[in-house]
């Protein structure tokens, strides 16, 4: 239960931020996704399953923020959280790089599916939107990472410290 607490309140957080987002952040037609940031970062730092479940929360949250397409919100942010998940079982999570290909690779991999399910009638225009978001969820997610991993250490470095 401890190990929802943080991720889930940092969900939570990322979706008060991303309803007051200023217009000048968005470079065409994109906007820091700040809930896919947040699912992204702490499904890193977990296994799948759990990365499933805070997928599930956070395509929730996003679903009921935005008041339209909750299912889908639902099934692409959960196989989010469940990729992100499996690639620390695969790949060495402390190398910088992983975070930042991992968020921008996941980012448009879910988004792209969110378009397919709910079609624009421009797709040219969507596809740009998705790549400006991916670029910014990149960016982003590499701060956000490294603060819950400085969050892990600090939480068992108290811990040592308690048993000795």
């Amino acid at each position: 239960m401890q190990r929802y607490l943080l991720p889930s309140l940092l969900i939570l957080l990322a979706a008060a931020i991303q309803g007051n987002l200023p217009d000048w952040l968005i470079i065409k037609g994109g906007q820091p996704d700040l809930i896919l940031v947040a699912l992204i970062a702490t499904a890193l730092t977990l296994d799948p399953a759990t990365g499933a479940v805070l997928g599930f929360v956070a395509g929730l949250v996003h679903g009921a923020i935005t008041g339209e397409s909750l299912g889908s919100f639902i099934v692409t942010r959960t196989i989010i959280g469940y990729a992100a998940g499996s690639l620390t079982v695969r790949l060495f999570s402390d190398n910088p790089v992983v975070p930042v290909l991992a968020a921008g690779g996941l980012t448009f991999a879910g988004e792209f599916i969110f378009l397919l399910a709910n079609p624009t009638p421009d797709l040219i225009g969507g596809v740009n939107m998705i790549l400006a978001k991916s670029l910014y969820d990149s960016l982003l997610t590499i701060f956000v990472f490294w603060f819950l991993r400085w969050t892990e250490i600090r939480r068992k470095i108290k811990m040592a410290s308690a048993r000795l």
